[in-house]
């Protein structure tokens, strides 16, 4: 399988819906070309579909279809939204052409075929504004490609395709980034000769670019006016002549618009810099179009047509059609529905519109946009009325609050009906005036109320809802109610909405009684468009709007029948809004009828009864030495309180409120707490409060509570907490007893409370009626000698710190960790139940004795000094860990039969090692300096000599072993490995060992073996070889690892050369400090010889896979030869003069020095730097990563320019989240910076969020580099 097809499998579906190749039927061929194949197909339950498959029928041209296919995905991807471009739906596998399965692209099929073919049939059927909409769509979607930095270089009308009333760009297998075009590249030979500008005939290396596509499009308006393809019945041999050299073009058209005619005229200009940008092109037949619109009687019904056919970035061609499918699949891989397909009626010419003025008859509809500031109200009555002036754009800016200070009545139309749209705050509607003035300008009355709401419901909203609850029930203005929920980017997604509704419905019982009888809530996204230095985002946002506003009036048309509501009357409706006020005790409220009550009201109403916040909280009674309060109609507290930094507060008493969660501290002189009958508080800290006493609480419902720093408390009554769950107890050094057995606890952490000597975690009656607690942390009890869980059900238990604890009732517990204990000096523990034990830092301990842990699967001992030996016994032991034991003489495994790995470290008084009745699979040996046997017999051969010695080790008996890691053996000498499964071995300061015997071996590390001079491996299997540290080895012999293809050979001083020419393989290669390096006939694809300042021979000739070297360090090279590679270019600036070149004849050389500012970019993974460096270049050369796993497996650099000033942005590999050691990822930042021996202009340090090993990466240059180094914080969404 290729590299190609694999990317393709692991992570192609993730991201883009794959359908399975059965749910295809009717498979039809419908077109060909050299690199191409077309089906058309129906797709179970969408309808028909194209299938696009990439090949290759040109002998002449070397193509990677795998390469080509993923190439065209990720073009179609970047611009798959855009309605002017061919959309992918998806991909598929199982067409089989030549006897082999292909990978296909599923795209939206175009029901009117190509635009060549279509102008045959129908070009005496358009009027002048058809051709003009034909030519303002290509248009819309070459504008739109430029801006995304891509030129097409293949455009002529079998490229372009009619669907559902509008013309497509397609095919996109010659496209390109304008960055990424080069001279030899396929796009930049190929194409159709009529469409082709004279330069690419005239100069072999002349790249295309946004001027060719200009040109083509020229061509292309010529061709929409005449309906006949360019230089039809011309020879094509002669053609490229005279277009080139006779400047042939097509003659003029009668009947053209003279506008047009120019402007396709200037745009086949025989000079590039002649021919328009795309964007002048697009407004010179947007002015074109309106300038031409017909003139009917009705000037209202003008204006709604211009906006709703002519003036948007997408309009659709007004071509009739008989299929009125969009073709296209929502999320859920079915067709969308009419309302999916966002296509209003479109009318072709004047006769049609004519049509539609005489059978239009006035109606009108009254919309009242309600809602919260910030709620996007303002967006959406823009949307609706399909405002685009900058006044209203300001109004938008979601940063600003409104306050109308004057009603405006805006109107549009719609389908023959007039519409009428009045946006209002709903405090304003408490107001006499603006009540009156409603009336006044919508005599008709209300046709729907549009409550917008922004994400969820906010407080203020439920609260307005619940004030206004019984008054719209009785008025009945329900039935005119729609809630219009804002800025939800999923609105096409029907489940999505479902699922919102279902939350809202569940948040508040009043709202989900008022949405359940009112027409319902309607989900529509509205993003901004004043945006001003975001072009892109402008067209897909616009685009986005135009879909929320034809799903909102598709709506609105269905429900408003010509039923209007009217209001009542200011007087009767502001004497029910008191009633109902005084009703529910909301407030106290004057009755009379001065102007300003209605405020008074909805500002009283509004802190929901004296809802009090925290601000209002903190200046009421942070003074006050007593705090003593209870709900009441004019004081109510909920949600989170914090009493924090109360310097003179003695006493804390709160009763009845709706707290959900109370965090109290730095209260210094509190010395009691009364929490009574709050009965939602569910989470409560206390915190540094050094003078409490006493905690007296009362709180039914609480799980978690949280106590910490309270020197004087004493007693913790936990009997009245009945549904507590989580406990934490720390540095309450006073309290000596805790009582734990009424709760239900799951989780006890209890630290530093030096005084405690009993903790109850049963009942007095018996173990039936235990607690559940499952998890016991306990830290900071010298003293503390016995702690009894038997009849508990805890299962988890870390001990730290408490030197003289008895561990012999731990009768349940599975998992167990003691550590940090200095004085304990016997360890006992009975526990049949327990799996996990970690033993660490205890230095006394001299004895463990795990006779009684039948059922133990990992087990490790770290930094117990004093340990002698121990004695394990356990068939289920798996793994066991071993560190730091430096008086242990003795380990005996050979009782653990079940034993798969096995790791031994720096237990400098061990001797021998019996491994022989063990099933390992991976074996760790490191710094155990006095061993000298290791038994490593099978089962079956007890009676065999034993093979290990310090000089000497034949693993043959490892018949399981996977993984093996030796390291402290400065005098050992072979390692026979020959017979064994190792398919993965790590030997460090190992130095005069021999590795002939590595058979089976595919990973192998060599670190830091001073004495080792000869490399002599023999592995056919060995695919990943990392040598380092090795200063006196001289040769690595590697035609014996003929499957290779990853080599690392660092810090060898004593190698000069290095010959991998018979390994074709090898994709990756690290080297440093070499003389000569032969890297021919491999696979290699990048390759930096940075680390190689001495370098003197190179020779990376054929490799077809080498598209990028780098020699920029190397001063003293003399000879290259890198002939028959995919080089393009190639820098040689630092080189000598007198270098010897074989190169291929279309390499270009750089050898003038010129200024260029280097900017160096560093940062961790994840933390957007490779963004920022395509962000800096306008390109996407750097490959980025989402999901926080670099994607930087090197350096990789990129010139451009700026301002007339050229700058090199060298992007380094990731720091952090990566399993390279830091010596590799330091050497290979050390590369980046020796690719630029001129030096460091600006070192860009690249946070994401927080502070982390980006620090601890800028201390790799040393403090002198603070100097040049900025701090870009990325991901900031306020950056202006």
């Amino acid at each position: 399988m290729t590299p190609i097809i694999e990317w393709i499998e692991e992570n192609v579906k993730k991201y883009i819906h794959y359908f399975e190749y059965e749910r295809f039927s009717q498979i039809v061929k419908i077109g060909n070309g050299r690199f191409g194949i077309v089906y058309k197909a129906n797709l179970v339950n969408t309808g028909l579909v194209a299938l696009k498959v990439i090949v290759n029928e040109d002998s002449e041209q070397k193509l990677d279809v795998n390469d080509e296919f993923v190439k065209e995905l990720n073009l179609l991807l970047k611009v798959n939204y855009h309605p002017n471009i061919n959309r992918i739906i998806g991909i598929t596998k199982g067409l089989r052409l030549m006897d082999s399965e292909y990978y296909a692209l599923v795209l939206e099929y175009a029901d009117g075929g190509n635009l060549r073919a279509y102008l045959e049939k129908k070009f005496t059927t358009l009027e002048w504004n058809d051709k003009i909409q034909m030519a303002l769509d290509i248009s819309n979607g070459l504008r739109f490609l430029h801006s995304e930095g891509i030129i097409h270089r293949d455009l002529h009308s079998k490229n372009i395709l009619v669907n559902n009333r509008k013309l497509i760009i397609a095919d996109f297998g010659l496209s390109k980034n304008l960055s990424e075009v080069t001279t030899n590249s396929m796009g930049n030979k190929n194409g159709m000769l009529e469409y082709i500008e004279p330069q690419r005939f005239k100069d072999d290396k002349y790249k295309k670019d946004k001027k060719s596509d200009i040109y083509s499009l020229g061509v292309l308006l010529w061709e929409i006016s005449s309906g006949i393809p360019p230089f039809l019945g011309r020879s094509q041999n002669e053609l490229a002549f005279h277009i080139s050299y006779n400047n042939l073009r097509e003659g003029p058209i009668e009947g053209t618009p003279p506008e047009y005619l120019n402007l396709y005229q200037e745009c086949w200009d025989g000079e590039p810099k002649s021919r328009p940008d795309i964007e002048i092109v697009y407004e010179i037949l947007s002015k074109l179009k309106q300038s031409l619109q017909p003139i009917v009687h009705n000037e209202a019904n003008v204006r709604s047509i211009d906006k709703d056919n002519l003036n948007s970035d997408n309009d659709d061609l007004n071509i009739s059609s008989g299929n009125q499918n969009s073709n296209l699949i929502n999320e859920n891989g079915d067709p969308k529905s009419r309302q999916d397909a966002f296509d209003p009626p479109h009318y072709g010419n004047s006769n049609d519109v004519k049509k539609l003025e005489e059978g239009r008859k006035e109606k009108i509809r009254n919309f009242l946009i309600v809602g919260c500031a910030l709620s996007g109200k303002t967006t959406l009555s823009n949307v609706l009325c399909d405002t685009d002036t900058d006044d209203e754009f300001i109004r938008e800016n979601e940063y600003t609050i409104n306050e109308i200070k004057n009603l405006q009545k805006k109107n549009f139309e719609w389908n023959g009906t007039k519409y009428n749209v009045i946006e209002i705050r709903v405090e304003s509607i408490m107001k006499k005036v603006f009540y009156d003035e409603i009336i006044d300008l919508m005599p008709e009355g209300i046709s729907q109320v549009l409550f917008t709401v922004n994400e969820s419901f906010t407080a203020a909203e439920e609260i307005k809802f619940e004030l206004y609850k019984e008054i719209i029930i009785e008025t009945g203005i329900l039935e005119y109610v729609t809630i219009v929920r804002n800025k939800f980017s999923n609105f096409k997604n029907k489940d999505e909405c479902e699922r919102d509704k279902k939350y809202i419905f569940e948040e508040n019982k009043i709202i989900a009684e008022i949405i359940k009888s009112c027409n319902g809530i309607i989900h529509v996204d509205n993003p901004p468009i004043n945006i001003y230095d975001y072009d892109n985002r402008i067209i897909v946002n616009r685009y986005i709007r135009k879909k929320s506003r034809i799903i909102l009036l598709n709506y609105l048309e269905e429900i408003c029948r010509g039923k209007y509501h009217k209001l009542e009357k200011w007087d009767d409706l502001h004497s029910s809004i008191v009633s109902c006020a005084k009703l529910d005790n909301f407030a106290e409220v004057e009755t009379n009828k001065t102007l300003n009550i209605p405020r008074n009201l909805f500002n009283n109403f509004f802190s929901k009864s004296k809802l009090k916040n925290q601000d209002w909280f903190n200046k009421k009674y942070s003074g006050k030495e007593n705090i003593n309060i209870a709900e009441s109609n004019k004081l109510k507290l909920g949600g989170f309180l914090k009493i924090k930094d109360f310097e003179k507060v003695d006493i804390i008493s709160l009763k009845n409120f709706e707290l959900i969660k109370l965090e109290i501290s730095g209260c210094s002189k509190l010395t009691q707490i009364n929490l009574l009958e709050l009965s939602k508080l569910k989470n409560l800290t206390v915190i540094k409060c050094s003078n409490l006493t006493t905690l007296n609480c009362s709180l039914t419902v609480l799980t978690s509570l949280d106590i910490s720093g309270c020197d004087t408390l004493k007693n913790i009554d936990l009997s009245k907490l009945p549904k507590l769950l989580n406990l934490s107890v720390t540095e309450c050094q006073k309290l000596t007893r805790l009582d734990c057995s009424k709760t239900e606890l799951t989780d006890l952490k209890i630290i530093n409370c030096t005084q405690i000597n009993k903790i109850i975690t049963t009942t007095e009656n018996s173990a039936e009626k235990s607690i559940k607690t499952k998890s016991l942390y306990v830290k900071g009890y010298s003293n503390l000698t016995t702690l009894d869980c038997s009849e508990t059900d805890f299962t988890s238990l870390e001990i730290s710190d408490c030197s003289r604890v008895d561990l012999s009732k731990l009768s349940k517990i599975t998992s167990l960790t003691v550590i940090d204990s200095p004085n304990l000096t016997k360890f006992d523990c009975s526990s049949k139940e327990l799996i996990s034990l970690k033993i660490s830092n205890c230095s006394k301990l001299n004895k463990i004795d795990l006779s009684k842990l039948s059922k133990l699967e990992n087990l490790s001992v770290i930094n117990c000094s004093n340990i002698i030996k121990f004695d394990c016994s356990s068939e289920e032991l798996t793994s066991l860990k071993i560190s730091g034991c430096s008086k242990l003489g003795e380990i005996n495994p050979k009782n653990l039969p079940n034993l798969e790995s096995l790791s031994v470290v720096e237990c400098s008084n061990l001797i021998k090692l019996d491994c022989s009745e063990t099933e390992l699979t991976n074996l760790e040996i490191i710094n155990c300096t006095r061993i000298n046997k290791i038994i490593a017999l099978s089962h079956t051969t007890k009676n065999s000599a034993e093979k290990f010695t310090a000089e000497k080790f034949t693993a043959e008996k490892f018949t399981t072993t996977e993984s093996l890691y030796v390291k402290g053996y400065s005098n050992l000498t072979t390692l026979d490995c020959s017979e064994t499964d190792f398919t993965s071995s790590k030997i460090g300061d190992c130095s005069q060992i021999d590795l002939s015997k590595f058979s089976e071996i595919t990973s192998l590390t060599v670190i830091d073996c001073l004495k080792l001079k000869e490399f002599d491996c023999s592995s056919e299997k060995l695919t990943n070889l990392r040598i380092s540290g090795c200063y006196t080895l001289k040769e690595v012999d590697l035609p014996k690892l003929p499957n290779l293809t990853s080599l690392s050979v660092i810090d060898c001083l004593k190698l000069e050369k290095l010959n991998c020419s018979s390994i074709k393989t090898l994709t990756k290669l690290e080297v440093s400090d070499l003389i000569e390096l032969d890297c021919s006939n491999t696979s290699i694809e990048e390759l930096s010889i940075n680390l190689c300042p001495n370098i003197k021979k190179l020779i990376c000739s054929n490799n077809n896979k080498l598209i990028n070297l780098d020699v920029s360090n190397c001063f003293k090279l003399e000879f290259l030869d890198c002939s028959l590679s995919k080089l393009t270019s190639l820098d040689l600036r630092n080189c000598p003069e007198s270098i010897e070149i074989i190169k291929s004849p279309d390499l270009i050389i750089t050898r003038t020095k010129e200024k260029i500012k280097n900017i160096l970019i560093i940062g961790c993974t994840g933390s957007g730097k490779t963004t920022l460096a395509n962000v800096l270049t306008g390109t996407e050369y750097f490959k980025e990563s989402e999901y926080g796993v670099s994607k930087t497996e090197r350096f990789h650099k990129k010139v451009f320019e700026w301002k007339g000033t050229k700058y090199c942005v060298i992007d380094t590999i990731g720091v952090g989240n990566t399993k390279l050691p830091i010596k590799k990822v330091t050497n290979r930042i050390a590369e980046g910076v020796y690719s630029i021996p001129e030096g460091i202009c600006q070192v860009l340090l690249v946070i994401g969020e927080n502070f982390t090993d980006e620090v601890n990466t800028l201390g790799l240059f040393g403090s002198d580099i603070f100097e040049y180094t900025t701090i870009v914080r990325t991901k900031f969404s306020n950056f202006k």
